[in-house]
């Protein structure tokens, strides 16, 4: 009889223990193993672009295609080696546009860079027309018609970008200004209609360095850069 009581003192103290264990437990939170880390794409800035929740607040130049910039890595600027008119000229933008990033805004623009020259090569209107403001979508469709006329082709690899720096951003009224050199590496190899090379040599890249600038209205809902300018530095 008294090993009976036994036993049932044994069980309910058990079940005594366990609900206060839970009860700590819910209390106090559980340990894992591990401690808990931010995901590997987080930068402890905010959130990445495969995070956010509204495409529409990317501040990256928008383009067709890929989602990120090509193959290759050109190199940034980095924000203590910027000059003082720079980061004057992108704190301006960001007052009117706080989603502007200059970094990201430049792997953008070196993937654009990237997207005109090979278009360019390949007679590619509609790529063309979608990256170029109308004035300068006008000169290069001109360039191209000239070059069909004459039966020419031309063969454009980009090699690599060296550099992608800004060299002018501003404020121009609501227009957001970005101007940037790009020095880059790039085969252009001119044909006839015969495939006969007129200039340019397929295994030797040209150093090029090509000063572009990308402009964007701040009071429109399109989140698009266009390119506005285009000139060669040599």
């Amino acid at each position: 009889m008294n090993s009976g009581f036994q036993f049932f003192d044994i069980v309910l103290f058990a079940l005594v223990a366990v609900f206060i264990l839970l009860r700590l437990r819910n209390t106090l939170g559980s340990r894992p193993d591990k401690e808990d880390k931010p995901p590997s794409n987080w930068s402890g800035q905010g959130p990445t672009d495969d995070m956010r929740a509204d495409p529409e607040s990317d501040n990256i130049i928008n383009l067709p295609g890929p989602d990120h910039p090509g193959d290759f890595a050109s190199p940034l600027p980095q924000d203590n080696d910027l000059p003082i008119e720079i980061v004057g000229g992108v704190t301006e933008i960001r007052l009117a546009d706080p989603h502007f990033d200059l970094d990201k805004f430049l792997e953008g623009a070196a993937f654009a860079y990237e997207m005109v020259l090979t278009a360019f090569g390949a007679e590619n209107y509609e790529t063309l027309r979608q990256l170029l403001a109308d004035s300068v979508y006008d000169d290069f469709a001109a360039a191209l018609r000239h070059r069909e006329e004459r039966g020419e082709s031309l063969e454009t690899i980009l090699v690599a970008i060296d550099a992608v720096d800004p060299i002018e951003v501003r404020m121009n009224g609501s227009l957001a200004e970005v101007t940037i050199k790009f020095a880059a590496e790039v085969v252009n190899v001119l044909r006839d209609a015969e495939g006969e090379i007129l200039s340019g040599e397929i295994d030797v890249p040209d150093d090029v360095i090509d000063i572009w600038t990308f402009v964007r209205d701040v009071k429109s809902t399109d989140p698009n850069w266009q390119i506005a300018a285009t000139r060669k530095a040599n």
